[in-house]
């Protein structure tokens, strides 16, 4: 049973050298609480995401009892992008759709302008890499 509850991250973990996991629950009360820190335990995960509702308070509430901190708020929003081809420059502004070559200059900036992710989150001061979270025992 507990495997059914987190699913590892083998990118994630290969990138920040330590085991990562995402939960697959989205809601939690103590007891499953417990279930999932067994799960981690027995598969040996250092760090654990987990995506919950920002409306159910209870399940933030459980987490935060846990040890887990509240690091991001994500948002997802979406537009079509009909039509924005014939979109070239708007004043002195040019625009064009990325491409696989724009990686290069586009990743220092990335990994350098925004330290205020959970990727950089720790309530550990002895933490030498980023930490979301770190094994319970």
């Amino acid at each position: 049973m507990s495997h059914r509850l987190v699913c590892s991250l083998p990118w994630d973990s290969s990138h920040f050298g330590f085991s990562i996991a995402k939960a697959l629950p989205r809601q939690l009360d103590p007891p499953a609480y417990n279930l999932l820190e067994a799960a981690c335990i027995d598969q040996n995960i250092d760090c654990l995401y987990f995506l919950a509702d920002a409306a159910d308070q209870a399940t933030i509430a459980t987490l935060q009892a846990g040890r887990f901190d509240l690091v991001d708020i994500r948002l997802t929003l979406a537009n079509s992008v009909r039509g924005l081809e014939n979109i070239q420059s708007a004043g002195e502004f040019r625009f064009r759709f990325g491409q696989e070559s724009d990686l290069e200059a586009l990743l220092p900036i990335a990994g350098e302008s925004y330290t205020m992710s959970r990727f950089y989150s720790t309530s550990d001061s002895t933490a030498t890499k980023p930490r979301l979270c770190t094994r319970p025992g």
